[in-house]
C-alpha cells in the first residue's frame, strides 16, 4: 500500500469519526503524557488521531510482552555414518588381490580379515628383515665374544668398537625392516610377499572395489565398513540458521519411509564452510527404522531458546528494509519507533531492539497510524 494511499484511507477514517457524536480531538495543547514502562529511544516521533478510533476499537493496543521465541529451519538431509563410524580399507603398497573373506552386506567384526594381497615389497622387505634379523645375531654373539676377550686381554678395543658398531647397524636394520613392513600393513612372518587387510572397527561391508587377481596401486579404497548402528541424518543449514545447537530437537521426513520421525542434533560443524555458506549438523532418530548410508530426505529443527520481547506480527510496519511499530502515549497519542526484529514463529515477531517488555504497541489500526506518520512526514 502507498503512502497516498494510506493517508486517504486514514483521512476517510478521520471524517468517519467526526461525523459521530464522539468528542473530537482537538489542536489544543497535547495533556500532560501518561507514564509508559518505555522509554523512547532518540529519533522517535509522535503522531495524533482522533481518541475515538480506540473507543470504536479501529486502533487497539497491547502490551508487548516476554515469551519464549523459538522458529523452525526446513532444510534437506542425507543419512550418513556418524564421523567415527566408517573406514575405508587401502592398500598401500603395489600389490595383487589373492582372495576375498568378506562379502558387500556382512557384518564383520573389528580384526577380521577382509582382504589377501600379494606385494613384492611387502617379500623384499620381509627378506631384508630376515637378513637384518641374522646379522643382528652374529654381530651380538662377536660383540659378547670381544667383550670377554678384552676383559682378558686378549683382544683390542678397536675390535670391540668395530663389533659394537656391526652390532647397532643389524639391529637399525632390522627396525627399519619391521618399520616398511608396519607401513605395508604386512606383518613380519607370512610366505613371501602375502599378506591380509583386516577390518579396523566392527560393521557391515558396504563396499568391495577389487576383484580377485587385480593388481592395485596406492592408495586404492579397496572395501568400507559402516557400523550402521552410528548413522546419522546429515543437513546443511543455511547462514542464517547456523545458529542451532547440539540438543535441539527436529522432525526427519525420509523418502522409502512412511511417517515421520523425531531427531535430536548430535553434532554441530565447528566452522562454516566458506564456499557454501553453510553449516553442516548431525542428527540422531529416536526409534528409527533400518537405514542405508545415502537416503535423502528434509528435516525441520526447532531453533532458538530462552526468551525474548515479542509482539504480533501485525504490530509491526514495514518499508522496505525498515521496520516500526507504534507505542501508545496517550488517548490518541502514538510514538513511531524504528525496532530491529528477530525470529518470527505462530504470529509474533521478535524484537531485538526499539521497544521493551510492557509497552503499548498498535496491534490493530496499525496501517491507520502508519498512514498519518506517514502524512506527518511529507
Amino acid at each position: 500500500m502507498t503512502r497516498r494511499t494510506l493517508a486517504l484511507v486514514v483521512s476517510l477514517a478521520v471524517a468517519a469519526c467526526r461525523t459521530s457524536p464522539e468528542p473530537v480531538l482537538r489542536e489544543d495543547p497535547a495533556p500532560p503524557r501518561a507514564a509508559s514502562p518505555d522509554t523512547a529511544p532518540q529519533g522517535a516521533h509522535t503522531v495524533a488521531l482522533p481518541a475515538a478510533l480506540e473507543r470504536d476499537g479501529r486502533i487497539v493496543s497491547e502490551p508487548a510482552r516476554r515469551a519464549a521465541v523459538r522458529d523452525e529451519v526446513t532444510a534437506p538431509c542425507e543419512v550418513v555414518p556418524s564421523v567415527d563410524g566408517t573406514a575405508d580399507v587401502a592398500t598401500t603398497v603395489l600389490a595383487r588381490v589373492v582372495a576375498w573373506h568378506a562379502a558387500p552386506g556382512d557384518v564383520v567384526r573389528a580384526g577380521a580379515p577382509l582382504v589377501t594381497l600379494d606385494a613384492p615389497l611387502v617379500a623384499q622387505h620381509r627378506t631384508e628383515l630376515e637378513r637384518a634379523q641374522l646379522d643382528l645375531h652374529d654381530a651380538t654373539s662377536r660383540a659378547r665374544e670381544e667383550t670377554a676377550m678384552m676383559a682378558q686381554g686378549a683382544t683390542s678395543a678397536r675390535a670391540l668398537r668395530e663389533s659394537q658398531t656391526a652390532t647397532a647397524r643389524a639391529r637399525e636394520a632390522a627396525v627399519a625392516a619391521r618399520r616398511a613392513l608396519a607401513v605395508s600393513q604386512a606383518g613380519a612372518s607370512g610366505d613371501s610377499g602375502l599378506f591380509t587387510l583386516r577390518a579396523p572397527l566392527g560393521g557391515t561391508l558396504t563396499a568391495r572395489n577389487a576383484v580377485r587377481g587385480a593388481v592395485v596401486e596406492p592408495p586404492t579404497v579397496l572395501a568400507t565398513i559402516v557400523d550402521l548402528s552410528t548413522l546419522r541424518v546429515a543437513a546443511n543449514l543455511p547462514e542464517q540458521a547456523s545458529d542451532v545447537t547440539v540438543g535441539a530437537t527436529a522432525t526427519v521426513t525420509l523418502r522409502g519411509h512412511a511417517g515421520t520421525f523425531r531427531g535430536r542434533v548430535v553434532w554441530r560443524e565447528p566452522v562454516m564452510q566458506t564456499a557454501t555458506r553453510t553449516r553442516v549438523v548431525h542428527l540422531a532418530l529416536e526409534g528409527a527404522p533400518t537405514l542405508a548410508p545415502g537416503e535423502t530426505g528434509s528435516v525441520r529443527i526447532e531453533r532458538g531458546d530462552g526468551d525474548g520481547v515479542v509482539v504480533p506480527a501485525s504490530a509491526v510496519w514495514r518499508e522496505g528494509s525498515r521496520a516500526q511499530v507504534f507505542v501508545r502515549t496517550g488517548d490518541g497519542r502514538y510514538e513511531a519507533r524504528e525496532v530491529v526484529t528477530g525470529r518470527e514463529s505462530a504470529g509474533l515477531v521478535e524484537v531485538v531492539s526499539g521497544v521493551t517488555a510492557g509497552a503499548p504497541v498498535v496491534v490493530r489500526g496499525t496501517f491507520l497510524v502508519a498512514a498519518e506518520s506517514a502524512r506527518a512526514a511529507e
